[in-house]
This record gives structure tokens, C-alpha cells and sequence, in this order.
């Protein structure tokens, strides 16, 4: 990713003042620190973005958060919308890739909904199901297919794989 402007003007203005002497240097060299690690951290930014890429030209954006009883939460949030965030547990994402890589046809939501309910005993609310599956639809390449309200994978032997790698890249985001 390139490094903003700012940033930069920053870094250059902290490395002159570094050459001065005393408490001014000493402040300049810390300041140098931080910026170097904002440098470096940007540029991991950068690498996570080649891994994780979405299609939707920024409609949603998605993220691994601490939920409020500190379980980690895939968070959904649409741009421009005044809608809360969407959200789905870790559990229930395992339980959605899981009835995904046990099928070999396609699934309508009510089915994954019935599959989780017959795998956990727990009924999940649909809203919280379509979280990971808009994201895999999102992804480049996409993960799953829709067609005529329903979804399918293309790479049932991988799929279980990619889909945990998509859960960790986002874990991994700034």
C-alpha cells in the first residue's frame, strides 16, 4: 500500500529535527519509531488486501471484532446504510462451512438453517446465516454461487480450507 502523504512529509520533518541535539532529537528519534512502525504496518495492510480481495467495489466491509461477551464475530457493515452491523459468531460460521462441505447439491438458506439446527440443536436466525454466505460471494474468487436462491460451492474438496483462510485473513486485519 502506498504510503499517505502525510506520513511521509511526517517522517521527513522528524528525521531533520533528529539531527539536532538534545531533548528535540531524542523526541524526533521516538517519533521516527512510530512512524516507521505506521510505514510497516500499512505495508502489511497492503499484503492482506492481495489475499482477501472482495468484488463488491466496497458495497460492505467485513472484519473478524470481539463480540460483547469477547466471542469473535465476522461483522458485516454496509456503506451508506443506516442499517446495524450484521454479525455472525465463529461457531456458527464453522457450522455454516461444515453443512456446506458435507453437501453435495445445492442449499437454500432454510436448508443450511436445518442443517446447522440438525448438527447443533441450535436454531440460528437466518439474517446471521446470509453473513458468511454474501461474504463468500464477495471474495475473489468467490467461494459459493447463488443461483435461484441457492447456493453451491464449485470446490467441495477445498472449500472447507478456503473458507476457515478467509475467517484467519480477516482475524489478521488492522
Amino acid at each position: 500500500m502506498e504510503v499517505p502523504k502525510e506520513i511521509g512529509l511526517a517522517l521527513d520533518l522528524a528525521r531533520e529535527m533528529a539531527t539536532k541535539e538534545g531533548e528535540v532529537a531524542i523526541f524526533a528519534n521516538r517519533i521516527i519509531v512510530l512512524l516507521d512502525h505506521a510505514v510497516t504496518m500499512l505495508d502489511q495492510v497492503g499484503e492482506h488486501d492481495a489475499t482477501l480481495q472482495l468484488s463488491s467495489g466496497g458495497a460492505a466491509v467485513y472484519a473478524v471484532e470481539l463480540g460483547r461477551n469477547k466471542e469473535k464475530m465476522l461483522t458485516e457493515r454496509r456503506h451508506g446504510g443506516q442499517s446495524k452491523p450484521h454479525r455472525c459468531s465463529r461457531s456458527l460460521y464453522e457450522a455454516v462451512v461444515n453443512v456446506f462441505a458435507a453437501s453435495d447439491k445445492p442449499l437454500s438458506v432454510q436448508d443450511i438453517v436445518d442443517g446447522i439446527e440438525k448438527a447443533t440443536g441450535d436454531r440460528s436466525e437466518e439474517f446471521r446465516v446470509r453473513v458468511p454466505l454474501r461474504l463468500w460471494l464477495d471474495v475473489v474468487p468467490p467461494l459459493i454461487r447463488k443461483h435461484r436462491a441457492r447456493y453451491r460451492c464449485d470446490d467441495s474438496n477445498n472449500f472447507k480450507a478456503h473458507a476457515l483462510e478467509v475467517w484467519t485473513d480477516l482475524s489478521r486485519s488492522p
